[in-house]
């Protein structure tokens, strides 16, 4: 879903890959390319703030064909990556089959990747290949939420639990890292919850607030930047509800996985050794 805000900016990234294909060295693999607008994200809060982000998408038996600037990265390592003239926009070339390397797995790479391939906006697409991509990068291994959620889970709680200890006065680079510690992993959590994958650090508070567990916390997450800065009512009141916070992401998790050990007890699991 797209909105009126960032139409000019897509309007622009249309008229920009339609240059960008009609030369070389991308004229000669226009035919069989897939090219994406993946900044800003296809979505209604999207800003048209920042600078537009193309992806290209090749496969390897064409990249061999590029001359040596783009075609020994690409071989060598699946990706290529330039900022083009007057900084319009940045341009990033894959192999398909490096995309498909990345998609294979559930670290947070693999995450970031998936949701911003479901969220971007077809601009080229002759072999009608977006939808069978974004349909991979839905699909996800069947244990492979749990493997995503528990570390973020336990994150959350041991970030929580420390800004809790730490007294109202502490320095403010002490409640930046713990706030933003707790407010990252729950922010992820919840966005995983939603629909299997997390954006990049960039997208990840906005997309974050229109999950079901990003709604239920939203106060507190609006109270972290007075609280990071000193504020003192905002200071207290965000270390007071870190237990109501973290009892939010534990019920959101609750129906799937009760009575597993590191969801009982989280800063517990976390001092385990050899896990």
């Amino acid at each position: 879903m797209t909105t009126d805000a960032t139409e000019a900016v897509r309007t622009q990234a249309r008229a920009d890959c339609e240059a960008l294909l009609a030369q070389q060295p991308w004229l000669d693999v226009a035919t069989r390319a897939l090219v994406l607008l993946v900044r800003p994200p296809a979505l209604a809060w999207a800003s048209p703030l920042g600078t537009p982000s193309i992806w290209m998408i090749i496969d390897a038996s064409e990249a061999r064909s590029l001359p040596p600037r783009q075609r020994d990265p690409l071989v060598t390592g699946g990706s290529y990556h330039e900022t083009a003239a007057r900084g319009r926009y940045e341009l990033t070339v894959f192999t398909s089959e490096g995309i498909a390397r990345v998609l294979e797995g559930v670290p947070r790479t693999s995450l970031e990747f998936r949701w911003t391939i479901r969220h971007a906006e077809p601009l080229h697409d002759p072999l009608h290949r977006a939808d069978m991509l974004s349909g991979s990068a839905a699909r996800l291994p069947s244990d492979a939420i749990e493997r995503v959620v528990r570390p973020l889970y336990v994150q959350a709680a041991s970030a929580l639990h420390a800004l809790m200890r730490t007294p109202v006065e502490s320095p403010a680079e002490t409640t930046l890292l713990l706030a933003g510690e707790a407010a990252g992993a729950l922010a992820r959590l919840g966005c995983v919850l939603a629909e299997g994958s997390h954006p990049p650090a960039e997208y990840l508070m906005p997309a974050a607030r229109e999950t079901p567990l990003g709604q239920r916390i939203a106060s507190w997450l609006d109270d972290l930047g007075n609280a990071v800065v000193g504020e003192a009512r905002a200071a207290r009141w965000v270390r007071e509800s870190c237990t109501g916070v973290l009892r939010e992401a534990e019920t959101a998790l609750r129906a799937e996985y009760a009575g597993h050990d590191w969801l009982e007890d989280p800063e517990g699991y976390a001092l385990r050794p050899g896990r």
